[in-house]
This record gives C-alpha cells, structure tokens and sequence, in this order.
C-alpha cells in the first residue's frame, strides 16, 4: 500500500520522520519504522531522518502485514456510489467508517472496500486516496482508479482549487451571520489526537461560514474550508464558541440531544475530473441523523 505527498512551503525543512507523523496522525515517531516499508524522496530511497523542502515527493510504502500480522484484506462492503466511470469512484462515506487503515483500524476501512469492489490485490493497490474525512464524518469522498488520475486530483487539492461544501449544526449561535475565519492549527502538546487554534505557530487554516437556519441556541451552517487541516471545521467551530453538535472529542455532552453523534456532513465536492473540460459538481445527500435532529428542532422551535 503506498501514499504520495508533497511538500508544501509550511512543512519546509521538517524531518521526514516529524512529516510523516503529522500526516499520519494515528502513528508515533517511534512506529513509523516498523509500519513502513520504504520511504523515497524525489524518487530515491530516504532516511527517517533527512529534511524535506519545498516541492519534494514523498512516496511512502507500508508493509503488507501491520504489527501482530494482520493483512490487509479486501472486504464486500455497502459502498454508497454517487458517481464512477473509468477513472474516478464518488462514494459517500457513512458515519462511523474509517477512509484509510491505521493502528487499530485495519479491517472494514473503505481502502478494504475499495480493495473487494476494485478487485485488487493489497500488495499492489495503491489507495486512490486523495483526501479524507474523519470517522465521524459522513459525505462526498473521491477516489482515482489508477495513478495519472491520483496526481490529477491531488493537484487541485494542493492547489485549493477544489469547492468543498460541508453542513454542520453547531451548538450556539454564531454573532455574525456569516465570516471567515482565519487561524493557524497545531497539534494539542498533551494529547496527539486533538488540535487547537494558535496565532503564529502550527498551519494556516481558513474557513468561511454562513449561517442556514437558526433554532433557539442551535444553528444550521454551511462551512466551505479553503484549507484541509486535521479537524480544520471541528476545531473552528470551537474556536468560534458554537461547538458542532455531538462532537466527542471538541464539543461537550448536549442536555437536549445527549445521544447525538457528530452532525457533521461533506454535502458538495466541486472539482475537475478526466474527460470533462469544467469542474463537476458532487453531492451527498444530507443524511437522516442530520435530518431527525433538524425536524426536532423545527418541532421545537414552532411549539415556542
């Protein structure tokens, strides 16, 4: 299995092996040896060790086998197509799925899926990934089918050139209708996992909002990220004081909805494929736990 990044100017003079954790933020410094198999840079074999710059290409091959020997298999998986033809798969991922396999997920991952329904072999898949959605976040997920396609796709996304489109209903109500906001994110120095917004140190992240429906002290908001930080929407959120609802890792246990699950939706992918001369528009339809939420607080907001 492999996965390919560039170097953006902000990861500039980092070590390979400090990169690669932040990408790959399931895995310490201290497993990356043990889970990677080859790391070349610029098409030659690289330490853990050596700097990157601008521009470098990182290709990382993983072992076959993850730590206690357990392969990574295809499996028969209820992908929810939205769009295929013979370069390009659209799927909208379900709540609750992993995208990519890591340390404690190495089954019922859509690259498993994409392994059955594609009909490849672990050993010479390479992912097609070329973005992600965190597990708790459902919606539109593009995949290529062969390489040329990859580096197609994975040079708009660098670019910023892709329309993202995502709905969220956040706790707490925005003071302005719609904004930008602008902040650079870094990891959380006591727990890896999480991140927080900063003001000089960490990645540049920009989020523009507007604000869709007001019930009460809940909001139904459309967020376009410019950026594609690690929890980019869920920490801005945060930081705007209007936490997405059901958020368990940035948000806190709601007294009116304390069984929702994070009401975070990809709902439109905007980018250019092969073989079409204009970018395509993609949607994911807004799933019913968003929906219930959405008819209780209308419910709600009516009995007032």
């Amino acid at each position: 299995m492999t996965e390919v990044f560039t170097i953006e100017s902000e990861d500039s003079g980092k070590r390979l092996d400090v990169y690669l954790t932040e990408r790959l933020i399931s895995h310490s410094r201290s497993q990356l040896k043990e889970k990677i198999e080859i790391v070349k840079l610029n098409g030659k074999k690289a330490k853990l060790g050596k700097h990157v710059k601008t521009g470098d290409i990182i290709e990382v091959v993983f072992r076959e086998f993850a730590p206690n020997h357990i392969e990574l298999k295809p499996e028969e998986m209820n992908l929810s197509i939205l769009y295929e033809d013979e370069n390009v798969l659209v799927l909208d991922k379900e709540q609750g799925v992993v995208v990519h396999p890591a340390a404690g997920n190495y089954s019922g991952t859509i690259v498993n899926g994409l392994l059955y329904y594609l009909g490849r072999a672990a050993g010479n898949f390479r992912t097609g990934i070329v973005h992600r959605l965190d597990k708790d976040t459902s919606g539109v997920l593009i995949v290529a089918k062969n390489s040329k396609t990859q580096e197609y796709l994975a040079s708009q996304f660098k670019a910023r050139t892709v329309g993202k489109e995502y709905v969220a209903i956040t706790m707490g109500v925005p003071e302005q209708d719609r904004g930008t906001i602008e902040t650079y994110i870094a990891r959380d120095t006591t727990d890896r996992k999480k991140f927080h917004c900063t003001y000089g140190s960490g990645k540049l992240a920009k989020t523009f909002y507007k604000i869709l429906s007001v019930y009460g002290n809940y909001s139904l908001i459309a967020l376009y990220p410019k950026t594609g930080r690690t929890h980019q929407l869920r920490v801005h959120m945060k930081h705007l004081g209007t936490p997405i609802l059901g958020d368990p890792v940035y948000g806190k246990k709601d007294t009116f909805f304390p069984d929702a699950s994070l009401m975070l939706h990809a709902y439109k992918l905007k980018i250019k494929i092969p073989g079409c001369d204009e970018p395509v528009t993609f949607r994911a339809p807004i799933p019913n736990r968003i929906k219930s939420i959405l008819k209780n607080l209308h419910d709600i907001k009516v009995s007032l």
